[in-house]
């Protein structure tokens, strides 16, 4: 009877092993809110219950991860979307992220769908984490999107990831090939090849990027320097970026610059923001320039409410709204605005 719980204990603690060396965990976040766009000229209004204005979109996912030895490990993130406001979640598509890895002492490579280097400094770098009516997302995608661009994500991407323990230096790399035939014309469109090095150290954060989507018919080059310095009763953030292409006929560049800050408050943060772009495509300088401010209140550690407030004034012909926004009409002098509003509640499990 003792050999046989001796047996019995000696199995479980062997089992308690395995179980530690692998977890796979379910999380996601789901985040609701009620909007409200207005435009001049006559554009109108538009209220509506979104998904995801806060930082970061809703979303569901599962990912885990499994100890090789020898200090390697092999992980998985498999990510897909989520609407709160009417229930559905895109087939249950992991499009947001579908990855596996190994990492070890030399880094880790990715494999998979996957953020471009040059997008996650959108998002570190806003004080409305890019999505949102408020966020950066409509100014800093202004020509960066279509067929010729790659803005947020790639697939088929192969990524690397420098390890930890650089003295406070970070940096990625990925490629993505077109997986097209060399018997086709233009066989090399749509390949990704992008990079992003940053240094972060105490409350120092600065990052340089760059993401290029090949296309005959100009490649769309995607770039941008941010930096952030966190003084304890403020957190400052900027971020400059140029969307461009090159090699082709097409010359279109946007550029603009970011500043903002979250400010701690109680027990929660004022995020504020102020974005200027403007468009040199055929030399027709249009301009836009957006003034968003909030509060954020964390509940618990999960859950937050919030309130967003955002200003955008177009000039020179621009047309951007805000994202999900109420499509503006340019007037006679070649301006127009929208304003919005939107109050949600968002949580992580």
């Amino acid at each position: 009877m003792k050999k046989s719980l001796v047996a019995l204990a000696v199995l479980g603690a062997f089992a308690g092993v395995a179980s530690a060396q692998s977890s796979v965990t379910l999380f996601g976040i789901v985040d609701v809110d009620y909007s409200n766009v207005s435009a001049n000229n006559n554009g109108g209004s538009t209220a509506k219950v979104n998904g995801g204005g806060s930082n970061a979109s809703s979303r569901i996912g599962v990912k885990g991860s499994e100890d090789l030895g020898g200090g390697m490990a092999a992980s998985f993130h498999l990510e897909g979307a989520l609407s709160v406001d009417d229930g559905t979640a895109a087939g249950l598509q992991f499009a947001r992220r579908s990855t596996v890895s190994l990492s070890g002492g030399f880094g880790e490579l990715r494999v998979g769908r996957d953020y471009v280097p040059s997008f996650t400094s959108l998002v570190v770098f806003d004080p409305f984490g890019y999505i949102g009516n408020a966020g950066n997302a409509p100014l800093t995608m202004w020509n960066s999107t279509g067929a010729a661009g790659t803005a947020v994500r790639s697939s088929n991407s192969i990524g690397y990831h420098a390890p930890a323990g650089l003295g406070g230096f970070y940096g990625t790399a990925m490629f993505a090939p077109s997986e097209t035939s060399s018997l086709v014309a233009n066989n090399g469109n749509g390949t990704v090849t992008g990079a992003r090095v940053g240094f972060a150290n105490g409350p120092l954060d600065v990052a340089v990027a760059t993401t290029t989507t090949k296309n005959n018919a100009g490649d769309r080059v995607s770039s941008n320097i941010g930096a952030s310095y966190d003084l304890g009763v403020a957190k400052l953030m900027g971020l400059s970026y140029v969307n461009s292409t090159s090699g082709g006929a097409a010359g279109l560049k946007t550029s603009g610059l970011n500043i903002g800050a979250t400010i701690p408050m109680g027990s929660g943060y004022i995020p504020v923001s102020f974005n200027s772009a403007h468009d040199d495509t055929a030399g027709t300088e249009k301009k836009v320039t957006a003034l968003n401010f909030g509060y954020v209140y964390n509940l618990s550690k999960r859950t937050a409410v919030y309130a967003h407030y955002s200003s955008l004034k177009n000039s020179n012909g621009a047309a951007l709204t805000q994202t999900g926004g109420q499509a503006v009409v340019v007037g006679a002098d070649g301006s127009s605005t929208a304003t919005a509003y939107q109050v949600g509640v968002r949580h992580s499990f």
